[in-house]
């Protein structure tokens, strides 16, 4: 098969021109060949497709957009994990009633705050150590401290400060091999 470009006749294949001429037509359609596919295909409208994908992109960016608003407000809230600064450095044992899991132990827990990192070269040094957050005014807070520290950070709870005997921060907790003993340093 062969085109006519000006003077010349160039070769082209079908299918290129079937390709041309669909994306020219706003109106193409498939063909049916209903010997060879039983009947079952069916003419397809692009036109109609694409105002369909059109409209689908609009509602799912507004419907995102309202998300996305959500997420950002969701991100600028404070966390606090109800626990005074600490007023003094000290050392005390505690022992828990029940050892922590087996994960847990010979382990190091850094309950810091985002001003307040006292043991942070330690911190980095150890590649077991979990540093966990008190206080942040803003969550984004976490993020840089985590890349300070190398490390990922998580949100300290008061129901963990409790369990694990934390009345102040910064807190380090050291906890022993059997799971139960623990040396809390306090405010270095």
């Amino acid at each position: 098969m062969t085109v006519a470009l000006g003077s010349r006749a160039l070769p082209v294949a079908p299918a290129l021109l079937l390709i041309a001429w669909a994306s020219a037509s706003e109106d193409f359609s498939v063909c049916r060949h209903a010997e060879l596919d039983q009947g079952s295909a069916q003419t397809i409208d692009l036109a109609a497709v694409k105002r369909a994908y059109a409209a689908l992109k609009k509602d799912l960016e507004k419907a995102l957009a309202g998300q996305k608003a959500k997420a950002a407000e969701a991100l600028d809230l404070a966390h606090d994990a109800g626990l005074p600064r600490c007023g003094s450095s000290r050392t005390h044992a505690v022992v828990l009633g029940e050892a922590l899991p087996f994960q847990f132990r010979s382990r190091s827990f850094y309950f810091v705050t985002v001003e307040e990192v006292p043991w942070e070269s330690e911190i980095i040094n150890d590649p077991r150590a979990e540093v966990l957050i008190l206080k942040v005014r803003r969550p984004a807070e976490a993020g840089e401290l985590a890349k300070r520290l190398q490390r990922p950070v998580t949100f300290a709870t008061k129901e963990l400060t409790e369990a694990l005997g934390v009345a102040c921060g910064p807190t380090k907790v050291s906890v022993g091999e059997n799971g139960r003993d623990l040396v809390l340093t306090e405010g270095r």
